[in-house]
């Protein structure tokens, strides 16, 4: 059985969702969480992100570690930029311990999931076990865990 640690990074807390299972019928969600980031200055919250991630792996030992990757879109907005920096802190902790990283981006995982947009993935993944109690506001990492399983 695989375990997955699927992340997602926000403006001002990371969303992480811990998960077993080898299809994404039967995965089960071990941990699931929000944290928020501390009130500090940006390098001091970046900072914070390398140690929690640090922690985690350390903890959990997952074989995989998933992130939902920043996107640009059309516009550059500030609070992308702030989302790219704490990804690539993911990326910098994750190598520290050796962990390979799979980025996700939208486009790719409605490929994965053989679904045309990003609310039918949401509606999809809410009525799988993995997800069960979840709030939709809280998916994204439980997406991104189990995008590489089989059906």
């Amino acid at each position: 059985m695989s375990t997955m640690l699927g992340l997602q990074c926000e403006k001002e807390r990371m969303l992480w969702a811990l998960m077993d299972g080898d299809t994404r019928g039967t995965a089960t969600m071990v941990s699931s969480g929000s944290r928020p980031l501390p009130k500090k200055s940006r390098q001091e919250k970046l900072h914070w992100i390398f140690r929690e991630v640090t922690e985690m792996v350390l903890s959990h030992s997952p074989g995989s570690i998933h992130l939902n990757e920043a996107e640009a879109g059309q516009s550059m907005k500030a609070s992308t930029l702030e989302r790219a920096q704490m990804d690539g802190v993911v990326l910098a902790a994750a190598e520290q311990a050796q962990q390979e990283v799979l980025t996700y981006k939208w486009p790719g995982l409605r490929s994965r999931y053989k679904l045309g947009s990003k609310d039918l993935i949401l509606d999809h993944v809410a009525t799988l076990q993995a997800s069960a109690g979840t709030p939709r506001s809280r998916l994204i990492p439980v997406i991104v865990a189990i995008a590489e399983l089989p059906e």
